[in-house]
């Protein structure tokens, strides 16, 4: 035992100097990812990338072989102190224990399991340190509920940020627009949520469709962002694990967009692809894989103009979210937001170029546009 705590005492040195390490007059940000899962993963990638981030390291709680692809991939891990035996005894190399992790950092982003941040923030309190937490947390963990399109510069200097679920950042993503240049009367919206990630091997239904009843969660949680909107949501659970889906139905008080509008609208926006001629998520993965894209993550929702219909002031159509990956940018945003470093269009823009988004944009796009589209645009 007293050589761990000699080893951790080691680490705690090495630590003390990165957190005083400056790149010219630039002192980066130290921050520590709390939880290594689907979330957690991906943001710690985009965190190496950025230059203004420092990461201290990850929280790990399982001594498993995602601990060793952490270390693999060259991520400091830490682990709970009662439980840094375990992972010795597994082989798994531990630079210190989590509240020393929390302890050097400047911000936590908390990417543990649902309803664990609570507990999570209790200690983060205890040693006056700022954290983002994500959408599976009660709106009551933090001061804001962020998405970056919305309400970046709310998050400036906010103590505990929550990056809203998967779904209601899609759902922000589209409705902000909207809002910016129609009068919408109501927002109607059907959810089909994936039943698990494609690494979940625990959760179902396999070979069912379960609901709940309505309206689901999601609308409250949308409000939560855009506090004036008016919306109701239903969701359904499918036996699929690539992304979600969304049926929206608007209702405007007067004109509502066509599809030439809607056109001129998202195509300026960054982080939404509007596509015309896909026919089924797997045509979109299989897309993202052919592109090389790392997990075929694309960050961005899928607009489905060929499932546009307008009737007179009502407005309908289908989103795609891709689950796993869309919060990433939003995560980084927030933390850039939380700790003043950048203005909203600066910040952006540099998580979207660490991301690839840009590119990742104009690819999807392209394949899968309208040929008559592209065409026209040609002649134009």
């Amino acid at each position: 035992m007293n050589i761990i705590f000699t080893f951790i005492y080691a680490v705690n040195a090495r630590i003390i100097f990165q957190i005083f390490r400056k790149k010219g007059k630039l002192m980066k940000l130290n921050v520590s990812i709390n939880g290594y899962g689907t979330i957690g993963k991906r943001v710690v990638e985009a965190v190496v990338k950025h230059p203004f981030l420092n990461l201290i390291g990850i929280g790990k709680y399982t001594p498993d072989h995602e601990a060793l692809l952490a270390i693999e991939k060259g991520f400091p891990v830490f682990a709970p102190k009662n439980s840094i035996p375990k992972f010795l005894e597994r082989g798994i190399k531990i630079e210190g224990s989590i509240e020393e992790m929390i302890k050097f950092s400047d911000v936590i982003i908390d990417c543990s399991p649902a309803g664990k941040g609570i507990e999570n923030k209790r200690i983060y309190a205890l040693n006056n340190k700022k954290a983002i937490f994500q959408g599976g947390e009660p709106k009551e963990i933090a001061e804001l509920s962020f998405n970056s399109r919305c309400n970046f510069d709310a998050a400036r200097e906010k103590k505990y940020i929550r990056v809203v679920s998967c779904n209601t950042t899609a759902l922000c993503r589209i409705i902000k627009p909207l809002m910016e240049n129609y009068k919408i009367k109501n927002v109607e919206a059907v959810l089909l949520r994936r039943a698990a990630d494609p690494c979940d091997d625990k959760t179902g239904p396999i070979n069912a469709v379960k609901w709940s009843s309505s309206p689901s969660h999601h609308a409250e949680d949308v409000k939560t962002v855009i506090e004036n909107i008016q919306i109701s949501t239903s969701a359904f659970v499918i036996p699929h694990t690539l992304t979600h889906l969304t049926y929206l139905t608007f209702n405007f008080n007067n004109d509502s967009p066509t599809k030439e509008e809607m056109y001129e609208i998202f195509k300026k926006e960054r982080r939404v692809a509007v596509i015309e001629n896909a026919q089924s998520t797997a045509q979109l993965i299989e897309a993202s894989r052919d592109l090389e894209l790392k997990r075929y993550d694309t960050y961005m929702v899928y607009l489905l103009m060929n499932t546009f219909h307008k009737n007179e002031n009502k407005i309908s159509f289908t989103i795609v979210t891709p689950q796993e990956s869309i919060v990433i940018p939003e995560n980084i945003d927030a933390l850039i937001a939380q700790s003043n470093l950048m203005n909203k269009d600066e910040a952006q823009k540099l998580t979207e170029k660490i991301l690839g988004i840009d590119l990742i944009k104009n690819s999807m796009e392209k394949i899968f546009s309208n040929p008559l589209t592209i065409e026209s645009s040609i002649h134009a």
